[in-house]
């Protein structure tokens, strides 16, 4: 078994488009392609990250040790094939940390990948060892909207694995109605090795909708379940349904199906603690769950996908026009300022206000509450956050949460965890957002792939630009910039990337990516100016690319990568990463407050004591192992307010805005007994 580089220029790349899509057997080699330049390195109007069109279709790969690797490209099809990964003789021994399977897509993005058969080294279970063969690789798509859907796998140490930065806000790769059998391991989702803020897949695997094409729509192997193994190494590994060891998922799943599986395996087989399974109840009939995206003659009309783009706009507007009116009470500047400049004083109005608006606060205002610790107490922001379920699933709110100077007790974190299992009022809008969000890139994916394969259109790089031009995201400025670029409109593509730090609000990653987008093209001018092939780029210019590849940055790594290959500057081997642990989480994931270890403490505390408008009691009952309740007295002893406790443990907020200056009794009751009383004193309203 061979892994061959097809090495191909522009016109080479297109006919070996046509050669593939007649159905077609490639035995024992892999199509590497780092399209752009020629064998001699010449240069080509193409460059890495430009609009580079590759279809291969009805084609079989037999006994490879990869089938297809893709680095740096954009648009690419690769349906209705079929990929056997060594099914004649094991694999060399020094492809342990190389890539074995079907498909490998790294820093590519705009793919279609669909309808495709991808069989390991049997089509029953597979005895794993050192080497793991997978169907689909996806490392470092970026944040857009990818999708790899429809595909059938068996026979594999693992089906799917997506490494590194393959999500954004709210948007990214989504793995939706891909049918599993006899897989050790069906979906691994895993962070890699990427600084990003966003690491893992989309958010939302399928949508809160009773549509069932809106569902996730995968079926899993269901024989292994439970099964764990020691592989040759003596590392325990664990058979896994859906691992995820990224930022948070949730997946909005079919009803129970009498042939498959298509709810939640047993929680011993997928990572309960980053993924969130829903029932939808809605019945799985495969053709209605996951009808076919190839079934009108593949990019022969732009009317269907012009539809599909218009309607997923009018989706769009309407969701969106009610998310603003309902996220952060309709004005997320207005009510950080209140944040921002409140005092202490004000802790109780502000808490209320928050609590008001929940469960529609952003992940901005929920940081900015946490970051305000001296107005507002851990009792309040336990309330706050209880009351927005998905900051539960937010890494950044976790932090922000850790690094408060008093720290959030185990008691606290447990219930604010709660919202693990549940989908809030704004995840579920955003779920229907998110659909539609993809509904529609992947409308504009076929076009584009429509302007690029026919070639009887005149001025396609003009279509292509039009579309790009009436985009507004940050990723299809850098696409625009391509394309002026491949249009011979240099001074077009350099203004565009100029423009963006004044057209974005660019974070601190995002401008360390901006300005290695501005060194590639000053590279780029480099070449085209002095009339240079990429082997003759001088040291400083390697050098440059070098720290490109190396920052492992979603996409435009992978393009300085490509260059560098290309001009022989570099060798470079695929690699890929296999979970052999379950990932650690902190105590409070696994913490039930009604079994609580922290050590006994005083069974009442009041702060703060004098007070203003309110004053947190800390209550403990652990000793006598039975529920409480918490009451408020006057001077007087006429009782004022109370509350059943549901815990052993924890704080609660009494409001005391209504109650003039003076001096207060709160006593802790088991049984109708008081077994401590504090004096309160409030001392201003």
């Amino acid at each position: 078994m061979n892994r061959n580089l097809l090495k191909t220029s522009a016109i080479a790349g297109l006919l070996m488009v046509l050669f593939f899509a007649n159905a077609l057997s490639v035995k024992s080699q892999t199509i590497e392609i780092y399209q752009t330049f020629t064998s001699d390195g010449e240069i080509q109007p193409f460059q890495p990250g430009g609009n580079n069109y590759m279809w291969v279709t009805e084609t079989v790969f037999d006994n490879n040790v990869a089938g297809i690797y893709l680095s740096g490209y954009h648009q690419p099809s690769v349906y209705s094939s079929r990929f056997y990964t060594c099914t004649e003789q094991e694999p060399p021994e020094d492809l342990d940390n190389a890539f074995l399977g079907g498909l490998y897509l790294e820093g590519s993005t705009g793919y279609q990948v669909e309808e495709n058969y991808f069989a390991g080294p049997l089509t029953t279970m597979p005895d794993s060892g050192s080497i793991a063969t997978i169907g689909i690789y996806i490392k470092d798509s970026g944040d857009d909207e990818n999708e790899i859907y429809n595909n059938f796998f068996t026979g594999l140490d693992a089906g799917i694995i997506a490494e590194g930065v393959n999500r954004g806000d709210k948007t990214g790769l989504c793995l939706k109605c891909n049918d599993y059998r006899t897989c050790l391991n069906d979906m691994l989702v895993i962070e890699g090795d990427s600084n990003s803020r966003y690491l893992g897949i989309k958010e939302y695997q399928g949508t809160d909708d009773t549509l069932s094409s809106a569902l996730a729509g995968n079926t899993f192997t269901f024989e292994v379940q439970g099964n764990q193994a020691i592989d040759n190494g003596g590392n325990h590994k664990y058979y896994w349904s859906y691992y995820n060891n990224a930022d948070y998922l949730s997946y909005f799943h079919h009803d129970e199906h009498p042939s498959y599986v298509t709810y939640p395996p047993d929680p011993i087989n997928y990572s309960n603690q980053s993924i969130k399974f829903t029932n939808k109840y809605i019945d799985y009939i495969k053709e209605q769950a996951c009808p076919s995206g190839i079934s009108i003659p593949e990019l022969k009309t732009f009317e269907n996908p012009l539809l599909a783009k218009s309607e997923a706009e009018i989706q769009l507007s309407n969701l969106e026009n009610e998310l603003d009116s309902l996220l952060d009470g309709g004005d997320t500047q207005d009510l950080d300022f209140e944040i921002i400049t409140s005092i202490p004083d004000e802790a109780l109005e502000l808490h209320d206000q928050l609590l008001s608006d929940s469960p529609y606060l952003s992940d901005t205002i929920l940081k900015q509450a946490i970051y305000k610790e001296y107005v507002l107490p851990n009792a309040m922001i336990r309330d706050i956050l209880t009351a927005n379920p998905q900051s539960a699933k937010s890494g950044e709110i976790m932090e922000a949460v850790d690094g408060r100077y008093d720290p959030m007790p185990d008691y606290m974190m447990a219930e604010i965890m709660q919202g693990l299992g549940q989908i809030g009022d704004l995840e579920s809008l955003e779920s229907k957002i998110g659909y539609w969000q993809q509904y529609r890139t992947n409308a504009i994916n076929r076009i584009i792939r429509g302007y690029l394969s026919d070639t009887s259109l005149i001025g396609r790089q003009d279509s292509i630009i039009a579309l790009y031009e009436d985009e507004s995201n940050l990723k299809s400025k850098y696409r625009l910039a391509f394309t002026y670029w491949e249009n011979n409109q240099a001074e077009q593509a350099l203004n565009t990337l100029s423009d963006i730090p004044s057209d974005f609000e660019l974070l601190l990653l995002e401008q360390e990516i901006h300005q290695q987008y501005l060194d590639y093209f000053d590279i780029l001018r480099t070449m085209r100016d002095s009339n240079l092939n990429i082997r003759q780029l001088d040291s400083t210019n390697v050098q440059t690319l070098i720290n490109i590849m190396n920052a492992d940055h979603p996409l435009i790594s992978a393009y300085a990568r490509g260059l560098l290959i290309k001009g022989r500057h570099i060798n470079y081997n695929e690699s890929v990463s296999f979970p052999y642990q379950i990932k650690s989480f902190p105590d409070y994931y696994y913490f039930d407050p009604r079994k609580t270890k922290i050590p006994e403490e005083d069974h009442l505390v009041l702060f703060p004591n004098p007070c203003g408008d309110f004053v947190v009691a800390y209550f403990n009952t652990i000793k006598e192992g039975h529920l409480g309740k918490l009451l408020l007295f006057d001077a007087y002893g006429k009782e004022l307010d109370g509350i059943n406790l549901n815990c052993l443990q924890n704080q609660f907020v009494f409001n005391l805005s209504d109650y003039s200056n003076g001096v207060y009794l709160i006593s802790l009751f088991i049984d109708n007994k008081p077994i401590c009383s504090k004096k309160l004193f409030k001392v201003r309203k």
